[in-house]
């Protein structure tokens, strides 16, 4: 695990957020719960990761990834070793060993959603222990539902002491190039201005995932280096071969540095999202102009046009609680639907949607999501 401090770019106002909430329950031995979402690549994680390496002096902490431990008694074990007891892993134990304890205890649940079960009874006692068991315990859960703590856990509202509650938004296209500029300073290898805004401009309007950039930096300069790499021996066989004996005053000259242009970052931007695994699993804001071009296609009386596609999806947006595109990020999301073969521009102006309706559901893949947008009337 990385050993940074310190916020990460374009999350310093949520690591101050998340650090001031921790700091206020350790300082007013408050009992606290913490429940962060947002989609996957928004830094959420690994900004809280951060956040506890800057309180290290002043708390235990531990780090349970809930698709792998699931269980209550498993997470009570994960609890006493964060604390360094080897107790049975009991309620009893837990709050006897938290209670001795000097330091109050820090518990990330990650992919919590993943204790989802018919009654939900461990996340409701996940969220519950602050109050239950000791103030020393905060509770910080990590999932990509926005609404898990609304809709799955509506009874928190109840307890008097509801987790608090903060939505990691997806990196804008800024975000993006502000942080592969950093990331390009620090390597040999350059890329084009134009290239660099392409991949944030497409990665910001499909997905706003941070790490699909960063995989799309690293695979084009690994193909520069390969490139670089391949020039150089053939100097190196050119020179050996040449009758001509070399001259000490004439050095070979070094491989240039290639720079890595539009045609390289778009060819790892189709490798990227243009995949059969990509096409079936599209990112967030596709999903949900695909499910309003289903909507509105559903509606005999309304013709499917980019106007009433862009009323539909700032409507959409607001019903399901997500932020929506700027213009520019808007127009790219519906060109990634066009190039995937999703819908299709018709010679007078209307749109037209090319797969079947039963395709488009699984593809939008989100149940939920294509009932709330059903009831708008669009």
């Amino acid at each position: 695990m990385s050993s940074e401090v310190g916020p990460l770019k374009g999350r310093e106002k949520e690591f101050k957020q998340l650090n001031d909430w921790v700091s206020k329950a350790i300082r007013n031995k408050q009992s606290t719960s913490i429940y962060i979402s947002g989609l996957p690549g928004t830094g959420k994680t690994a900004t809280i990761m951060r956040v506890l390496r800057s309180l290290k002096q002043r708390v235990h902490s531990g780090f349970v990834n809930c698709a792998t431990t699931s269980t209550l008694t498993g997470l009570y074990s994960e609890l006493l070793t964060a604390i360094g007891s080897d107790a049975k892993p009991t309620i009893a134990s837990v709050r006897s060993a938290v209670e001795s304890s000097k330091l109050p205890l820090v518990l990330v649940l990650d992919e919590m959603d993943h204790l989802q079960s018919k009654r939900n009874a461990s996340l409701y006692a996940a969220f519950n222990w602050p109050q239950q068991l000791s103030h020393k315990i905060i509770i910080i859960g990590i999932a990509n539902a926005i609404d898990l703590t609304e809709r799955i856990l509506s009874k928190l509202k109840l307890t008097g002491t509801p987790p608090l509650c903060t939505v990691f938004e997806p990196y804008t296209k800024e975000d993006i190039t502000t942080i592969l500029k950093d990331k390009l300073e620090q390597q040999e290898d350059k890329m084009d201005e134009k290239a660099l805004e392409l991949c944030a401009r497409k990665v910001a309007a499909m997905s706003g995932d941070l790490r699909q950039a960063l995989h799309i930096v690293n695979q084009t300069t690994s193909q520069s280096r390969s490139v670089r790499g391949k020039r150089a021996k053939l100097q190196v066989v050119d020179a050996t071969s040449s009758p001509l004996p070399p001259s000490s005053s004439t050095p070979l000259p070094a491989a240039t540095t290639p720079l890595i242009g539009c045609r390289q970052v778009l060819s790892a931007l189709n490798g990227a999202y243009s995949t059969p695994l990509a096409r079936a699993r599209l990112p967030l804001q596709p999903r949900l102009l695909l499910a309003v071009c289903l909507t509105i296609s559903a509606n005999k009386k309304k013709s499917l046009t980019r106007t009433s596609l862009f009323a539909g999806y700032k409507r959409a947006c607001d019903a399901v609680n997500v932020p929506p595109l700027n213009s520019d990020d808007l127009a790219s999301a519906m060109e990634t639907l066009q190039s995937q073969s999703f819908i299709t521009l018709l010679k007078d102006g209307k749109l037209m949607l090319q797969v079947d309706s039963e395709t488009a559901r699984k593809v939008v893949c989100d149940t939920a999501m294509l009932d709330q947008i059903s009831q708008l009337n669009l």
